[in-house]
């Protein structure tokens, strides 16, 4: 019979959030692979950047459903002029309202549709607290996948919420029945910080990548961008920042040192997607890079991907913080051909995974960052204004990835007679 998978995930379209295209990779594989797929997600108004229309474009398997309870963004709709008691925001943002709107969904839904299997995503911890309620309530499987680790362990927060986050933590450990991680240093994190549960027999390492089929969509050719300006050497950034994890001062100073230095180079530095750099600005001005600089709003994972494609590079910021820790544009990066810069430790994951490649610098002291951004540049100028590459990334694909989700789940799930549907 059919098997049916529950998918606890906070992000799903129309959210256009950094776990979102990792969460689709494995929605559309376990379709692709005959299972039955339920998603137990939140309704979009809880979102705080959404593609409208985005999941529109999702397939559903023949008898899957989508569950999409209320869930309040404390700070954004409960607060009252700005204010809120701290203990709201327990486990989350959105976790004092989502929990209980979503355990009441999920236990009238499946006494009907009862899932074979529940799959939940961090770093949203929510999405493993309720996923661990369901799957010790109807006593099936449950596979947790990090592809995070909780903020206590990289991004201390209070100590009532490092309280929190540790005991879902320690719930998940023991409870789930299989464990993914997206990196092997985040997996080294739990198997460090949970000596007493034996994680390397139950777990395993399922990558982030890119999605082919996510460029096989881009139109042929590529329609110029408006946001780039030809006579310029163009740097992309695609995604937040922020002054602790991704902080891109030291690239400021060490571009305004090249270009005061070379003052007949012609550069551009867009971020976008990042809000308006407003926390910036000041040391923006003070540099001089005003006209070199520039801050626009977020678009939606095509048309950002669309950019990606258009840039003469890209750069991506994982400071020291995110050592163990890859983000999925890095694969996207990869596969657009482009030059890639990265301001990142010699020691990261993120180095580890791009070092082998071609047109790829990274750098991580200012001195470092300007011979880096330096040197990119003049080979850009010495190469007839490309740095355009062919690379071979088919090794780290998404749907390749996906498949081995699917795998680890049928084996959880041998000798399940289907589920209950009507």
């Amino acid at each position: 019979m059919t098997k049916r998978i529950l998918m606890v995930a906070f992000e799903f379209p129309p959210s256009n959030g950094a776990s979102v295209q990792r969460i689709l990779s494995f929605y559309r594989q376990f379709i692709q692979s005959g299972w039955e797929v339920d998603v137990l997600t939140v309704d979009p108004r809880a979102y705080v950047n959404a593609a409208d229309g985005s999941e529109l474009e999702l397939p559903m398997s023949e008898n899957g459903h989508w569950l999409r309870p209320r869930a309040y963004d404390v700070q954004r709709d409960l607060a009252w002029r700005g204010k809120y008691i701290g203990t709201m925001m327990t486990p989350d943002r959105w976790g004092m309202t989502w929990i209980p709107n979503a355990l009441r969904a999920i236990n009238k839904h499946v006494k009907k549709h009862r899932p074979d299997i529940v799959w939940s995503s961090a770093p949203i911890p929510s999405a493993h607290f309720i996923a661990g309620k369901i799957a010790r309530k109807i006593d099936v499987p449950w596979v947790a996948d990090y592809r995070d680790p909780m903020p206590y362990l990289h991004r201390p927060q209070t100590k009532w919420l490092n309280w929190v986050h540790k005991k879902i933590d320690s719930m998940v450990m023991n409870q789930a029945a299989f464990l993914t991680y997206a990196t092997e240093g985040n997996q080294g994190l739990y198997v460090a910080e949970f000596p007493g549960v034996d994680i390397k027999t139950k777990s395993e390492v399922v990558e982030n990548g890119f999605s082919e089929l996510n460029f096989s969509k881009l139109p042929s050719p590529l329609p110029n961008s408006p946001l780039f300006n030809a006579s310029k050497f163009s740097i992309y950034y695609a995604g937040v920042l922020y002054s602790d994890g991704r902080n891109p001062a030291p690239v400021f100073r060490a571009l305004s040192n090249i270009i005061r230095q070379n003052p007949d180079w012609d550069v551009e530095l867009i971020f976008q997607g990042a809000g308006c750099g407003s926390e910036f600005l000041g040391s923006i001005t003070e540099l001089g890079l005003e006209h070199v600089v520039k801050f626009v709003d977020g678009v939606p994972f095509e048309q950002a991907l669309c950019n990606m494609c258009q840039a003469d590079s890209l750069l991506l910021i994982q400071d020291e913080k995110f050592n163990n820790q890859v983000p999925g544009k890095l694969y996207e990066y990869l596969r657009t051909g482009k030059a890639i810069f990265l301001k990142t430790p010699a020691e990261s994951a993120t180095k580890n995974v791009a070092k082998s490649y071609e047109n790829v610098w990274d750098a991580y002291s200012e001195e470092e960052l300007q011979a880096g951004l330096y040197d990119m540049i003049s080979k850009y100028k010495s190469c007839g204004n490309t740095l355009d590459c062919t690379r071979d990334v088919s090794e780290h694909s998404r749907e390749g990835k996906a498949i081995r989700l699917v795998e680890i789940c049928d084996t959880l799930t041998i000798g399940s007679e289907g589920p209950v549907s009507q």
